[in-house]
């Protein structure tokens, strides 16, 4: 006898067409918790974090961390596959996308017209800069709210640039860091008073190499450049 791992959220159908990271992530909860999610991408291309570094038998690892256990389908959305996706609508129980505010109105798939076509369908939308304000239009990544929150400003060389922080490395690449930062202090504390924290990274690095995660590219993206 087989017993079925169930979740709480087991028997509710997601569409998903959001792309990247905050609205992939989302719906890769809603996936771990029972849902079945559908993600619906873009014919050609698909979703841009396919073409994310680091690559895992040619497919992108951040892709397929944050998209685990969905479905997947593509369509394209300003032409036939609209009235498919109208289809996948009937059944659903939730549509997530992170378009640009307005943009799902423009493709004469928003709200109004969904609730139509199935009056207890959940709508959710993320963006940047949510759906009203100055800069509701504007695109919304990472790197742009770690520089507008003020996060990059906490980061990186003493003295040097504002810097983006990034996920926490493989234990390995990590093992390597300390190393790398051990070498740094140390020619730091040992250099002259006067000697500015990018020379005594260089004095460092002439004898070390600065620690680099290995990545390769896919031959879609070879291709693509």
């Amino acid at each position: 006898m087989t017993t079925e791992a169930r979740g709480a959220l087991q028997g509710l159908r997601i569409l998903d067409l959001t792309r990247v990271l905050a609205g992939p992530f989302c719906t890769m909860m809603l996936s771990d918790l029972g849902a079945e999610v559908v993600k619906i991408e873009q014919p050609g291309r698909g979703d841009d974090s396919r073409h994310f570094a680091p690559f895992r038998h040619g497919e992108s690892a951040y892709y397929m961390n944050l998209n685990r256990g969905k479905r997947g389908v593509t369509l394209d959305l300003k032409g036939p596959g609209r009235e498919l996706f109208l289809d996948l609508v009937l059944n659903a129980d939730v549509v997530i996308e992170n378009y640009r505010p307005g943009t799902m109105e423009k493709l004469g798939l928003g709200y109004e017209v969904l609730k139509e076509v199935n009056p207890r369908l959940v709508y959710a939308a993320v963006s940047g800069f949510g759906d009203s304000g100055p800069y509701r239009l504007r695109p919304g990544y990472d790197i742009i709210g770690q520089a507008m929150g003020g996060l990059m400003s906490t980061s990186g060389w003493p003295g040097g640039e504002p810097t983006r922080s990034t996920a926490t490395p493989p234990a390995r690449a990590r093992r390597s860091t300390s190393r790398w930062s051990t070498r740094w202090s140390r020619a730091w504390k040992s250099s002259p008073r006067s000697t500015s924290p990018r020379a005594a990274c260089r004095s460092a690095s002439a004898t070390a190499t600065s620690p680099a995660i290995p990545t390769t590219r896919s031959p879609r993206a070879t291709a693509a450049s």
